[in-house]
């Protein structure tokens, strides 16, 4: 791929749910660039936010824009597809504050979830 995702945090509505499970309203701006040393060089940044719902969850972690949901397969020493990539980012930053995309942060945090079933 030869662009990265950015994101902007404008407000972020923090819901916790009988469960015990997270759900987060989040209010994002997105940008895009070419991909140069991972910075933010060149940022085009939308003109308008967006919204996105990530379930902070152990069973069925999940993000949704708009009509689209996608639960994430998180299993240790797994990557998930190139396709997924930001929001597992976005995932792992809103309800672990972990930005390390580099770490197993599935094992670190003791995900085991096929979203297959």
């Amino acid at each position: 791929m030869d662009e990265c995702s950015w994101a902007k945090w404008m407000f972020v509505d923090v819901k916790p749910m009988p469960t015990g499970e997270v759900r987060m309203d989040i209010t994002l701006l997105g940008g895009s660039s070419p991909i140069v040393d991972r910075k933010r060089r060149g940022v085009a940044w939308s003109k308008r936010p967006h919204s996105v719902t990530v379930l902070c969850s152990y069973s069925q972690p999940s993000i949704s824009v708009g009509g689209q949901k996608d639960v994430l397969s998180l299993k240790p020493n797994e990557r998930l597809p190139g396709f997924l990539t930001s929001s597992e980012n976005l995932y792992f930053e809103a309800c672990h504050s972990d930005m390390n995309e580099a770490s197993d942060r599935a094992a670190k945090y003791g995900y085991n979830v096929d979203a297959d079933g």
